[in-house]
């Protein structure tokens, strides 16, 4: 009986450990950054590209740590300026976008990067934290924006370019038909059209 019980805890050991080094492989691959936190809210794994996002001159998340752990421990080093004589607000917006229910925040960092930070809906188990670093689309979406301006004032320059002479010459045209007693010309927008 112990021997079959033994068997089973080893085996069932074994399959925990394979489950765990797929989950790892599988972090590793992943594209984005990102980080599973416990029901308490403290990293319990995360791949590299979550460890590089957050480092700052060598400080990075430590597992086991809360978000709050984190970016106190940034504040209190110096090493976020952001932080100075404003540590308490500073930590409590720095965290907000890694405790659920948060969605999706955007946050720019020091360097100009843009970094999408989505974070999934609490769990029994903990919560899951994906962060992208979407700098190129967002400079794509500010391009767009400002070719869409610039087409929309150069139509608005060139219909008022082209107005102006457009309704003088129509004007001369309409005195011209009344001083040679021409049939007037009907208009669309004119008040007295029958």
């Amino acid at each position: 009986g112990s021997a079959l019980g033994l068997r089973w805890c080893l085996r069932l050991a074994n399959g925990m450990m394979q489950a765990r080094a797929r989950a790892d492989e599988t972090l590793g691959a992943a594209a984005h950054a990102i980080a599973f936190f416990d029901a308490d809210g403290r990293l319990s794994q995360c791949n590299a590209e979550f460890s590089d996002f957050h480092r700052v001159r060598g400080e990075s998340w430590r597992v086991g740590d809360t978000a709050h752990d984190h970016f106190s421990r940034l504040a209190a080093s110096g090493l976020a300026p952001d932080a100075y004589r404003r540590e308490e607000a500073w930590i409590a917006h720095e965290t907000a976008p890694y405790l659920p229910p948060s969605d999706r925040r955007l946050k720019v960092l020091p360097d100009g990067r843009h970094l999408l930070i989505e974070c999934g809906r609490r769990t029994e188990g903990g919560h899951l934290v994906t962060v992208a670093d979407v700098t190129d689309l967002v400079a794509a979406r500010d391009r767009a924006e400002a070719l869409s301006a610039e087409r929309s004032e150069m139509l608005a320059v060139i219909g008022h370019e082209l107005r102006t002479p457009i309704s003088a010459l129509v004007g001369a045209l309409d005195l011209a038909a009344d001083l040679t007693g021409a049939p007037r010309r009907v208009r669309a927008d004119d008040p007295d059209r029958p």
